[in-house]
């Protein structure tokens, strides 16, 4: 069996979701005589994008480091397996990763008209634009992010049709408090250029769709509410794509409005 050196883990979860529940996401070890595989688990997500970097004593692996994956649908995997090198001398691993929803794709456009997340006649409040001091300034990874006013229980709608691949709705708490960043709801959907969607801050069980369900373009899909790093009740609504398990790209995001069409919704705006 394996010795103490071989159980020396150090793990890191991704900035964008810190808790490492293994609800929310998990590593896991399956070893035998001759070493250990890690394998991957998350009941939240079925499209994610992780990034390894493990450090070997004595020991080979059957891929290199550092290493980024796609789920590509899948919630549980096997990543990659470990084994000694030379028989009777001590030898470890120690590793560190990073993840986020989503995944990569091979160009960074957004082309697709997307509809305002809520009900059709509503109108809500833009609070923080594009680029918003708040949460949404450069290098936040949610530069073309859209927080608009929503009152806990408002309908949320999807905005363009596509498939859930992320959710998460167990979440309670909401508040200025950094430490809560990783504690908010959400639900994501997967449209048909690759292309993600994140609906964020979702209230407690608010989910009106599962994991892995097909959603039109307007179908009601969660109710909103207060969940998460927040200043008050809204949704945040943001398009983007996985680079690795550190970052994602935010990208440019065009709107049907009752003005027309709309490249940037303007903060204290009304649509």
């Amino acid at each position: 069996m394996l010795s103490a050196l071989l159980a020396a883990l150090l793990t890191t979860a991704a900035p964008l979701r810190a808790d490492d529940s293994p609800k929310e996401f998990h590593i896991a070890e399956r070893s035998d005589a001759k070493g250990v595989v890690l394998s991957v688990e998350s009941a939240c997500n079925t499209e994610f994008t992780l990034t390894v970097k493990c450090e070997l004593r004595n020991a080979t692996s059957t891929q290199k480091f550092p290493l980024t994956v796609d789920a590509a649908g899948r919630q549980s995997f096997d990543l990659v397996r470990i084994d000694q090198k030379t028989p009777g001398q001590p030898w470890s691993y120690k590793y560190t990763y990073h993840w986020i929803p989503g995944a990569r794709r091979a160009v960074q456009t957004n082309d697709a008209i997307y509809l305002l997340p809520f009900r059709a006649g509503e109108a809500h409040k833009v609070l923080q634009g594009n680029f918003g001091k708040f949460s949404h300034y450069q290098g936040s990874q949610c530069e073309y992010a859209v927080d608009f006013e929503a009152p806990v229980g408002t309908t949320v709608c999807a905005a363009r049709a596509g498939v859930v691949t992320g959710l998460r709705q167990d979440f309670t708490v909401g508040g200025v408090d950094p430490a809560l960043k990783s504690a908010a709801n959400y639900l994501i959907v997967k449209h048909a250029d690759g292309t993600f969607a994140e609906y964020l801050h979702l209230d407690t069980n608010g989910a009106l769709v599962r994991l892995g369900e097909k959603v039109a373009e307007g179908q009601p899909i969660a109710h909103s509410g207060n969940t998460g790093y927040t200043q008050g009740p809204h949704l945040h609504f943001i398009v983007f794509q996985a680079i690795d398990g550190n970052t994602r790209l935010s990208l440019p995001t065009k709107y049907r409005t009752k003005f027309g069409i709309a490249g940037k919704l303007m903060e204290g705006g009304t649509y």
